[in-house]
């Protein structure tokens, strides 16, 4: 149970980072 807990709070860690340079590009594409 503890293993599965890491692995979704790495899963999410991932997850909000790739949100944030995805949005970062947006921005970026956006101010062009």
């Amino acid at each position: 149970m503890k293993h599965l807990l890491t692995v979704l709070k790495y899963a999410l860690l991932l997850s909000i980072s790739g949100a944030l340079m995805w949005y970062a590009v947006r921005g970026q594409d956006l101010s062009r």
